[in-house]
């Protein structure tokens, strides 16, 4: 029952119809790609017999899903020394079955360093008759509108970009259909999105003092870039109870410029030179 409000939960959070917890990442492999044989996904739903590409060493988790969806994996060689498809091997391992590709131009040995490479999505873009969704570097909406008008990928994927901040979905789809963006939500409505998201992990996790600590992450993302949120991190990142989260945003929101004139003292007076990378 539990669970069950959680992903209502969830699915109101994202504003989308529906939100699935799962355990571990093998579960998430398969919720993800038996998600794709849905009949809602339409022309490009995957059906049986359709192939999967994914990298020769890739997760075994990844390649059961596939399997396990009567899917056929189809493996293309690594490019050393990043570990990652080979893009150029893309065109030969494509056939009628192939529906779409999705690529993310970051090297396994790269892991979150350095850029995403972009140039390789548009490559593939211009070398491919099948839509290729682009993922890498999105952390606000006018990056996804960047990343789509650079490669012409037909579809944008964001992950780490929408930690903090939810709304970044619902601002991207506002620029993608041509309409204003809306504005970010006030400091009030953020700290209620938190809170919201706080709870359902606070009832959905039996140890909740593991539950707090674990969520800590969460709460510093949710508090980026606010005024002296440097302040209000240090207090976050020290609960030991989900329930001491609505204390603290209280107290921000009662003395928020008092944080504010606090973090402007720790400002240097002249800008910092950075060096140009």
């Amino acid at each position: 029952m539990v669970a069950d409000e959680t992903e209502l939960s969830l699915a109101n959070l994202f504003g989308v119809r529906e939100a699935l917890l799962v355990d571990t990442g093998a579960s998430a492999n398969l919720v993800a790609i038996t998600s794709l044989t849905s009949p809602l996904v339409g022309k490009l739903r995957l059906k049986p017999g359709d192939e999967v590409i994914t990298v020769a060493a890739g997760s075994r988790s990844l390649v059961a899903a596939i399997v396990q969806n009567k899917l056929v994996p189809k493996f293309v060689d690594l490019a050393l020394p990043g570990f990652n498809v080979d893009v150029q091997k893309l065109q030969g391992a494509l056939s009628s079955r192939v529906r779409a590709i999705a690529l993310h131009p970051r090297t396994r040995t790269q892991m979150y360093s350095g850029r995403a490479r972009w140039e390789e999505i548009a490559a593939v873009v211009q070398a491919l008759d099948i839509p290729v969704l682009g993922n890498g570097d999105i952390k606000t909406p006018h990056d996804a509108i960047s990343l789509h008008r650079q490669t012409g990928c037909a579809g944008i994927m964001i992950a780490r970009g929408s930690f903090g901040q939810p709304w970044i979905f619902d601002q991207t789809r506002d620029l993608l259909e041509g309409r204003p963006m809306r504005p970010d939500p006030s400091i009030e409505a953020r700290f209620a999105v938190a809170l919201d998201h706080a709870r359902m992990a606070n009832d959905y996790e039996p140890d909740r003092r593991g539950a707090a600590i674990e969520f800590r992450k969460h709460l510093g993302w949710d508090v980026k870039g606010l005024p002296g949120s440097a302040e209000l991190r240090k207090k976050l990142h020290a609960v030991t109870s989900l329930g001491e989260v609505e204390g603290i945003f209280e107290d921000y929101l009662e003395r928020r410029d008092e944080y504010a004139a606090n973090a402007a003292e720790l400002e240097p007076a002249e800008p910092l030179e950075t060096a140009e990378v």
